[in-house]
């Protein structure tokens, strides 16, 4: 894992735009805990955001009406995450 990380912000049409790039661990947490208290958020405009490393690895994953759901606790990602296929 990377030292650096980007936020990256999710509609509810499935489109998404990258919000910050570059950020240090502690500041991409706080942007992306500010982006859920937003009042789109609220409103359901935001349906997720999520936190990578530059290796595309996500970190974080917190989805609207759900919350955190990765990392859950347990370790493991979200339900319908499914991992690449080798020789792709």
């Amino acid at each position: 894992m990377s030292d650096l990380f980007s936020v990256l912000l999710w509609f509810p049409d499935g489109s998404c735009n990258v919000e910050r790039r570059g950020l240090d661990a502690e500041a991409a947490v706080r942007f992306a805990h500010s982006l859920t208290k937003r009042p789109a958020a609220l409103l359901g405009a935001i349906a997720r955001v999520t936190i990578i490393d530059d290796e595309d690895c996500t970190v974080f994953d917190w989805r609207d009406q759900q919350g955190v759901v990765f990392p859950n606790g347990e370790g493991t990602p979200p339900k319908e995450w499914v991992p690449p296929r080798k020789g792709v």
